[in-house]
């Protein structure tokens, strides 16, 4: 028992020797793995999130064709020679021109932001009118991962505001990247111009839509100090009430003035639909109806948690009696994956239990309760640094993260059935338990790390596939390697530690127990 140590023995012998250091050290694992498994963010399946980046340009009163010629076309044009680019997709409406651009999602999305900056400044002939194009970054996920209907005996223009002010609320929760609105109704002031009355005095469209522009408008004044403080002065001409609106004067060619009134009906109304969101109501009853309704579709950045954000909306929804809402209105959650997939981690965590706790009983049947147990440790210590090392990539708690951790189970606890087993043998040959774990790590730790390493050299190659579908299923090898790995280090460390001290202080040839399952099979 003279031989060298190795260089791994040394180390498990130096675990051996300073165990209160090793104790110590699985105290802080439990409380560091606990930690970090309660903030890995939960969703049902990784899902790949392409970076996109939206070019907006506001050119107001530009109808939807001078738009495309004067602001998108020239935009394309500069941006489609950017790399990398998967998709872009440019609308022209009336007054505003929306380019997006959808990357691959391996690039370095702040590269690509200074590129598209650099190309938008680039283009030195947009027109005067035109505001300065804005770049926004995008990485929120493709589907809604929560959908409210907002309905309630309530005006349209009430319920509007009432959905305004819940997309605020959800706007602030911490993973709530956006919402969007459906279903609303907008109000708009619409004014029905009488051809004949503008013949009668010689006016035209154009004559009433300056005048109405020259009114609506707040007019800076200059400034002035008066006793020491300093004001800005600013003269209020916007229209505050439709009766305003009304009582515009239109200059005559000939002179003299008319109201708008006098010219073109002015009424409150809302803008025409483009989508409908409607809601059943007291199905139940002979009082059932469908109800106009507001939809909000809340969306996440893609690898985020699901099952956090959820739940506070559902406070949000539980305290609407706070006096920030309308008495009468009413939430209704039509769709909520955070249910989906808290039950589909559920079922697969129920299924990972069970098949830790017949590795257990393998392990039981085999070596021993006291060796079992002390095997069986390497399982949720090796889980807790891999909980630390899926934290420090970005991985989420999927369902494919957990398929990957129940195929590891069987392979984690070798190295420690290894290192077990030739414990018991070296206490058989007569050494006390402190010797025999120093030898027996010692003797095969070598061999233990090349199978290690072998293992999860043969899971390298798919961790770095490329290719959508590498980016999908990645997750399941790198959580592969970060178990094995991870028992590699308990195996050479926490389990010679615990085999020296809680072994029984017995040593020479160990009887078999009386009964054993396994000896009477084999």
């Amino acid at each position: 028992m003279n031989k060298k140590e190795n260089l791994l023995g040394r180390i498990s012998s130096l675990s051996i020797n300073r165990y209160r250091i090793i104790y110590l050290g699985m105290a802080l694992l439990i409380i560091m793995g606990v930690y970090f498994y309660q903030i890995l963010p939960r969703e049902s399946k990784p899902e790949v999130v392409f970076p996109k980046i939206k070019v907006n340009t506001n050119f107001v009163g530009a109808s939807p064709a001078d738009v495309e010629s004067l602001v998108t076309n020239k935009l394309e044009a500069v941006l489609s020679g950017i790399d990398d680019i998967e998709f872009l997709t440019s609308s022209s409406l009336a007054g505003r021109s929306e380019i997006q651009i959808d990357f691959y999602p391996e690039v370095n999305i702040d590269d690509k932001v200074n590129e598209v900056n650099q190309a938008v400044l680039a283009v030195r002939d947009l027109p005067e009118e035109a505001e300065a194009p804005s770049i926004k970054v995008s990485t929120t996920a493709n589907r809604a991962f929560m959908v409210l209907s907002l309905s309630g005996d309530l005006l349209p223009s009430e319920l509007k505001d009432a959905a305004d002010i819940m997309m605020d609320e959800l706007l602030s929760i911490n993973g709530v990247n956006d919402v969007k609105i459906s279903g609303e109704r907008i109000p708009e002031i619409r004014i029905t111009i009488d051809p004949a009355r503008l013949a009668e005095f010689n006016l035209t469209v154009d004559d009433l839509l300056q005048a109405v522009r020259i009114r609506h408008k707040d007019t800076p004044s200059g400034d002035a100090i008066l006793d020491g403080l300093h004001y800005y002065i600013r003269v209020l001409g916007a229209y505050t009430n439709l009766d305003e609106i009304k009582r515009t004067l239109i200059p005559l060619p000939g002179g003299g003035s008319r109201f708008l009134k006098d010219l073109a009906i002015v009424e409150e109304t809302y803008k025409p639909r483009t989508n409908y969101s409607r809601r059943s109501v007291n199905l139940d009853t002979e009082n059932a109806a469908m109800k106009s309704a507001i939809t909000l579709s809340l969306y996440r950045d893609g690898g985020t948690d699901i099952i956090g954000p959820s739940l506070e909306v559902k406070e949000i929804i539980n305290n609407l009696d706070d006096g920030l809402f309308p008495e009468d209105l009413d939430v209704l959650i039509i769709q909520d994956d955070a249910v989906s997939v808290q039950e589909d981690l559920d079922a697969v965590l129920g299924n990972a239990i069970s098949g830790l706790l017949i590795v257990v009983l393998v392990l039981f049947l085999f070596l021993g309760l006291k060796e079992a147990l002390i095997t069986a440790l390497i399982i949720p210590f090796s889980l807790f640094i891999a909980f630390m090392g899926m934290n420090s990539v970005g991985m989420t708690f999927n369902t494919m993260t957990l398929l990957a951790m129940i195929i590891a189970l069987g392979l984690l606890v070798d190295n420690a059935i290894v290192v077990m087993e030739n414990v018991a043998i070296f206490r058989e040959k007569g050494l006390s338990r402190i010797q025999a774990a120093k030898e027996g790590t010692a003797e095969v730790a070598p061999s233990i790390l090349a199978a290690t390493l072998t293992t999860m050299a043969a899971f390298i190659p798919i961790a770095f596939m490329g290719g959508r579908i590498g980016l999908i299923i990645s997750v399941i090898p790198l959580t592969i390697i970060f178990i094995i790995g991870a028992s590699l280090i308990i195996a050479l460390s926490v389990t010679p530690t615990l085999s020296s001290r809680l072994l029984s202080r017995k040593t020479g040839h160990k009887e078999p127990r009386k009964f054993s399952l396994v000896r009477e099979l084999i």
